[in-house]
């Protein structure tokens, strides 16, 4: 990955092709919250056992990012993010015509599939085509489009869930992965897996201490996020008492601020990995610490949920990058583990988060927890291997 690849189509075009995967990617991941309660009542079931749904996507993404990394580690990326927006459009289709319950927890952990892969290949195409001094930049382009699904595609799929139906919501975003299906197929360029790509090879390169230090460093750093995150909605409506236009607006921010940290973390992330991070999990220490204290008041509570948002584009972009890094000899493979680490970050925290609630310390409660992972996550980015070489960085 040291020389930049040319492109038949402009690379600004390539990059749009990309950032329309993620685009549909977040839509999937991120509506399936805004439908729950229309998908119960369709479905007749609880909102627990939607709940159940929500987490077989992110346990899928923690189980086939990496293996699917590994099995395709021969393979032309091109033909990867083909094939990974093709089962998005399979797979969201399906989502809108299950029958019932246990079919809709299967087709969403199938869901999953597409998701640290096309993102993890993505990085490689998007790095190859900007050249390897902008991968940072090429990689918070992508992102965005998955941050501006926050903004755009969850609320749309509310409204359409709301108005219509949940099954049409899951349905514009099949027809969301097809749109960037197509347009992968006509402006992404071939990209040759590296020369001599062996699926042992790759299992090898995760035995490292410098793998597993950035596989704990997300999965506990980023789980506090997770921790606020899953619960930030009840914070704002019941802690902070707006009303359900204020929370639907401070969401809004809330994806707004995202996709600019994301566009700024990449030109940091470009010079530092490890300081983007470093900036990210700073910020959101301090953030935590002041939700936990002052986040019965709506005001601290806003600008805490904003700002948290914005820690969390720096936290991710540094993150993906140093795996990048660390598994050198296979970067589609080091993204894939982001991906993985971060999913499973979010489940760790969200299950912290309601063990606190339902031991009836509140809501403000998973601030703390916040508080205390991030703090252990920042400990592993300042000493852990691979990570104390960065700091000077």
């Amino acid at each position: 990955m040291s020389t930049r690849l040319r492109t038949r189509a402009p690379v600004p075009l390539v990059l749009l092709a990309l950032a329309s995967g993620a685009f549909a990617i977040g839509a999937s991941q991120g509506g399936s919250g805004g439908v729950m309660l229309e998908q119960a009542q369709g479905l007749g079931t609880t909102n627990e056992l939607i709940g159940i749904s929500i987490s077989a996507y992110a346990l899928g993404v923690v189980v086939s990012a990496p293996l699917l990394a590994i099995l395709l580690a021969r393979q032309d990326r091109r033909s990867i993010l083909l094939w990974m927006m093709a089962i998005a459009v399979v797979f969201n289709a399906l989502t809108a015509i299950v029958p019932n319950i246990s079919l809709l927890i299967g087709v969403r952990f199938l869901s999953a599939i597409p998701h640290g892969v096309f993102l993890g290949a993505g990085s490689v195409v998007g790095a190859r085509v900007m050249g390897p001094n902008r991968r940072g930049r090429a990689m918070a382009i992508m992102m965005a489009g998955y941050t501006v699904a926050i903004i755009v595609a969850v609320p749309l799929m509310k409204w359409i869930s709301a108005n219509v139906s949940w099954r049409w919501a899951f349905a514009s975003v099949a027809l969301a992965s097809l749109v960037s299906l197509i347009l992968v197929a006509f402006v992404v360029p071939s990209v040759p897996a590296r020369d001599g790509a062996k699926w042992r090879q790759d299992v090898a390169h995760l035995r490292g201490r410098t793998v597993w230090a950035a596989i704990a460093f997300v999965a506990i750093g980023f789980a506090g996020f997770g921790a606020v995150f899953s619960y930030i909605v009840p914070i704002l409506q019941e802690v902070d008492l707006l009303s359900v236009n204020a929370v639907s607006a401070v969401l809004a921010i809330n994806g707004i601020a995202m996709t600019i940290t994301t566009l700024v973390a990449g030109k940091v992330t470009d010079a530092s990995p490890a300081r983007s991070a470093r900036i990210g999990m700073v910020a959101a220490v301090f953030c935590f610490a002041v939700l936990s204290v002052w986040g019965g008041g709506a005001v601290a509570g806003v600008a805490s949920a904003i700002l948290i948002s914005a820690a969390a584009a720096f936290v991710s972009q540094g993150a993906q990058t140093h795996f990048m890094d660390v598994v050198h000899a296979s970067p589609m493979l080091g993204a894939a583990m982001s991906h993985a680490s971060l999913n499973l970050a979010n489940a760790a925290g969200a299950a912290a988060g309601a063990v606190v609630i339902g031991a009836g310390l509140g809501y403000l409660a998973t601030a703390w927890v916040a508080f205390v992972l991030t703090l252990a996550g920042l400990a592993i980015l300042t000493w852990g291997p691979g990570f104390r070489k960065a700091r000077t960085a």
